[in-house]
């Protein structure tokens, strides 16, 4: 469990907030509900029930006594302050957990979680840890309001293999003038939680030191990033990226209810990650690399420097990983710009991306120069030393030149490191918020179409965003560590201990933010007045603060000005923070939470904006050959990703079965996917190996669980290994025949014990017990090449190469495989369209497909090899339709069946949505449109509802 990453997460559920009555220039909404959906306000209106509930709760924890939230006066108005399973505010739940009552604790998080942490983390930080999360805004203004000075002091925070000591209590410091403080004190409240860690992958960069020599570097890199052309150049060319990125990615599709046309775009990585990864390239000269690999990296460091408070060294690795792939990269790419110093003196101030002013400020260097001419030219720049203390007039031409290039490539990725992440939260969790309420969203409307006709304007809109989005901030808190012994308001604080410095409970103190509850359009003139904290502050303000302030509002706007733009109806429309990084098909999957990750918006076709289908339309980027690989043959697919047998029926076919069994009405009717055992009879040890293997597959060591086709279960840990099995799993029986026969020889070879020693961590409860019986022979080679075993690599190709041919794979079907695992590039425009199209005679089965498509596909393959919830299901369509349905209905659908509930009894419990209690929110809803298709398409009985 990686608690204390969810600590600089934003909220899973946005937190609830009243609004009051607001004064100037303020906008007239009902700010609560802005963070409740449908299901949560229904409930939260029964006043009520949640009376009972407090009374209740008062009741079964009678050591909470007559503790009350001062902030907490009117049910009508703050219920949204409330955890709704048990109608308490979080410093009532907490005032009762510090009178010795740990129910609180465990009667909202019984079993595993509490055993779990109960050890490492004491039931106040945890407490607190959680309503952090869940609704976070709620908790922050409690302590705010109800805490000595607002200042709240926890349990200590144990970080296993801490690489500094902090044995100290923690504290949570939320008033404005003590957050003032502590941020303008950065060699009192440093950041040594992360300096390691960031030097370690990006180098000495300034952001991860406190007041040092290094930092003056900060500066320079400013001088950079020219302000005035902000709205000259910025604008404009973000303006550009929008458009175009929108028509390249969003997916068209006919409602079938209504015939009209709709898109649909991915926000989080169509848009908000994508388009500052594209800009960091053609303003910031990350020249040669793909909006992909920018994303990967950013997000990378990002998680571990700011995110990783536990010290998780998976994530270190990545960040080193990153870093390491940064600087090799870029020395080719900086070498040529000092090459190019003449020509890049030639072109405008405004033609020039911030690399090209980096090297400019520099000027022509070389080896040949002295050291006192190399030091003169890095003077007031570039800091060179790798110590302090260290001479530098002592170092070679050489190692100075090198040096001046690292430092140049340092400050560069410091661009990249914080511009991607924080930008693209920064751009979702407001517009979540205003797709959420219509009457804030046409007030948004309104606003960013003025924006248009004046500078004026387009800063009453920007202050609009940043007002709004100081309700759900890209950090609610920034941790920092105490040097020493200090005082805050009067309270002391003890040296080596962490703070969470409450940026956003500072945003709502009233001594700083008069009116907190309202948007007020000219709180501030300017961003540069700090006092938002939305872009870092003081020391640590952010590099690319000017290109934020312009990048964030504009987008946004550019989202807004989509017609009848919309939330998804559903699940998938809500704003995901799940990033899988391990997967167990039993005892539950594994995220990370630090970033959003999901969020699909909807819009329609206008006369100022008409939508048009094209030829292929690709509703995912992650697996484009989906669009282009439609094998409607779903029962060898849904095999394949099970896991299945290849059987023999009495014409001689090979078939996907889950015995030894057929049924030849649901087995292939397209021929190309249609394999006789005739055709390997001049290679009959392929289907030898096969079948004999499958007679007896763990004793043999050479599956998991019953699987030896599509063998990759065992190891398929991820999202981006689960994705592959989708395209593995589309190719041709034969190919998969060859592919794990070929893959046995290799193994045998190379000796299973070398090549599986990567694959010992990270086992699930299904991966132990299946390694104690098969060793170290439960290896498949698709995925561990992903592991940069070069062996395995040239192996791989080989068996690829070798199987392809065999098989007769169509090179479409080549060139997504080679992209997917060798990293080739693969140009969709000169593919073979003819796989995309469906067959008639599959119309009726699988019409769905074309309006659902869109829907996230990361729980796909899993729900193919677990029956919960489908079972008893014959036709594919009905399959694959159902496991395309949101992953926590399924869930809730399918215990009830376990629990032998009727079907319409359980659809009815789960169609709305089941309450989370770890996030105080009800989650899994189906959209009308998935109710409707649901009735039509699943029950064969009778619709469970009309």
């Amino acid at each position: 469990m990686k608690l204390m990453s969810w600590v600089l997460s934003t909220s899973l559920i946005l937190p609830h907030v009243p609004v009051h009555a607001a004064s100037g220039n303020s906008l007239s909404i009902d700010t609560k509900t802005l963070y409740q959906n449908h299901a949560t306000n229904s409930i939260m209106a029964n006043q009520s029930l949640m009376t009972t509930k407090r009374q209740s709760f008062a009741k079964d924890h009678p050591k909470l006594g007559n503790v009350r939230d001062q902030l907490f006066t009117d049910m009508s108005k703050d219920h949204n302050m409330l955890n709704l399973q048990t109608g308490m505010t979080f410093w009532e739940e907490f005032q009762a957990l510090q009178n010795g009552d740990r129910k609180v604790i465990t009667d909202k998080y019984p079993g595993e979680l509490f055993v779990k942490l109960a050890a490492r983390v004491k039931p106040d930080l945890l407490h607190f840890i959680t309503w952090l999360n869940a609704n976070g805004l709620a908790a922050l203004k409690s302590v705010l309001h109800n805490a000595p000075n607002g200042i709240l002091e926890l349990e200590s925070l144990r970080i296993k293999n801490n690489p500094y000591k902090a044995d100290g209590p923690t504290y949570v410091i939320t008033k404005y003038k003590d957050v003032v403080q502590a941020l303008s004190n950065p060699e009192l409240f440093s950041v040594r939680n992360y300096h390691q860690r960031m030097k370690d992958s990006v180098g000495d960069f300034m952001l991860g030191n406190d007041k040092k020599a290094v930092n003056h570097e900060h500066t320079w890199a400013r001088k950079m990033i020219d302000m005035a052309e902000m709205e000259s150049r910025v604008r404009p060319l973000i303006r550009s990226i929008f458009q175009q990125e929108m028509k390249n990615l969003e997916y068209i599709k006919k409602n079938p209810s209504t015939g009209q046309l709709e898109g649909n775009i991915e926000l989080v990585n169509q848009i908000a990650r994508r388009i500052p990864a594209i800009l960091t390239i053609k303003y910031f000269g990350f020249e040669g690399f793909t909006p992909e690999k920018i994303m990967e990296w950013s997000r990378a460091t990002q998680d571990d420097f700011f995110h990783n408070i536990p010290n998780d060294q998976n994530k270190a690795a990545a960040a080193v990983k990153a870093g390491q792939e940064m600087q090799i990269q870029l020395v080719s790419l900086v070498d040529r710009k000092f090459s190019q110093i003449e020509s890049l003196a030639r072109l405008s101030p405004a033609q020039r991306t911030v690399l090209d002013r980096m090297v400019l400020s520099i000027g022509e260097i070389n080896e040949s120069m002295t050291p006192d001419e190399l030091i003169e030219k890095a003077s007031d720049k570039l800091y060179l030393k790798k110590s302090d203390d260290e001479n530098i007039e002592t170092l070679s031409s050489k190692e100075l030149v090198s040096r001046i290039k690292s430092r140049i490539r340092t400050n560069l990725i410091g661009t990249l490191v914080g511009g991607i992440e924080t930008t693209q939260a920064a751009i979702v969790q407001p517009l979540n918020l205003l797709l959420s309420n219509k009457e804030l969203l046409a007030q948004a409307k309104n606003l960013a179409i003025q924006a248009r006709s004046s500078g004026q304007a387009q800063q009453t809109f920007n202050n609009f965003i940043w007002e709004v989005l100081r309700f759900h901030p890209v950090n609610n808190v920034v941790f920092r560590v105490v040097e020493k012994d200090t005082e805050l308001s009067g309270v002391k604080l003890k040296g080596k201990s962490h703070v969470m410095i409450a940026t956003q409970a500072a945003m709502f103190d009233p001594e700083a933010f008069p009116n907190p509850e309202s948007i007020v359009l000219d709180r501030f003139a300017s961003l540069r007045e700090e006092k938002y904290f939305h872009l870092g502050y003081g020391h640590h303000r952010c590099l690319g603060d000017y290109v934020s302030m312009v990048q964030v509002p504009e987008i946004i706007a550019g989202i807004l000005a989509l017609p009848n733009v919309r939330k998804m109806p559903g699940e998938f429309g809500e704003l995901d923070f799940n990033k899988m990084t391990k997967r167990n098909l039993i005892g539950g999957d594994e995220f990370d939470r630090s970033f959003p990750e999901r969020m699909i918006i909807e819009y329609d076709s206008s006369e100022a904006r008409p939508l048009t289908m094209k030829p292929i339309e690709v509703p995912d980027y992650n697996t484009p050959f989906e669009a282009y690989l439609r094998d409607y043959d779903r029962i060898h697919f849904r095999g394949c990703l099970s896991g299945w047998n290849i059987v023999q029926d009495q014409n001689g076919q090979l078939l996907y079965s889950p015995s030894s069994s057929t049924k030849p009405i649901y087995y292939p009717r397209d021929p190309r996917y249609i394999t006789q055992t005739s055709e390997f009879s001049s290679h009959p040890e392929m289907l030898k190996t096969v079948k004999s293997i499958t007679d007896n597959k763990i004793k043999n060591g050479t599956a998991l669980a019953g699987t030896f086709i599509r063998g990759s279960q065992e190891f398929a840990m991820n999202l981006r290994e689960g994705n592959n099995d989708l395209l593995y799993c589309r190719l041709p029986i034969k190919f998969h025949i060859c592919f794990e026969s070929e893959s046995e020889k290799v193994k045998k070879v190379l000796g299973i014990a070398q090549i599986s020693q990567d694959a010992k961590s990270g086992d699930s409860l299904v991966h132990a017990p299946v390694k104690a019986i098969a060793g170290n022979k439960a290896v498949e080679i698709r995925n561990q090449t992903e592991k940069a075993d070069p062996r395995l690599a040239e192996a791989h190709r080989h068996i690829f190469s070798t199987c392809a041919s065999f098989a007769k794979l169509t090179e479409t079907e080549k060139a997504f495989y080679e992209n997917r695992y060798f990293g080739k590039p693969v140009d969709l425009a000169k593919l073979d369209t003819r796989q995309s199209q469906r067959p008639a005679m599959w119309d009726k089965d699988f019409g769905h497909e074309d309006y659902f498509s869109a829907q996230p596909r990361y729980y796909y393959r899993g729900s193919y090899i677990n029956p919960a919830g489908w079972g008893g299901m014959e036709e594919p369509g009905k399959i694959d339709f159902y496991v395309r349905l949101n992953f926590k209905y399924r869930m809730c659908f399918g215990g009830k069946l376990l629990k032998r509930v009727p079907r319409c009894e359980g659809y009815n419990a789960c169609v709305n949505g089941t309450y989370n209690t770890k996030t105080f929110k009800y989650e899994g809803a189906l959209s009308p449109m998935e109710r409707k298709v649901y009735n039509e398409l699943i029950f064969a009985d009778g619709p469970c509802e009309k």
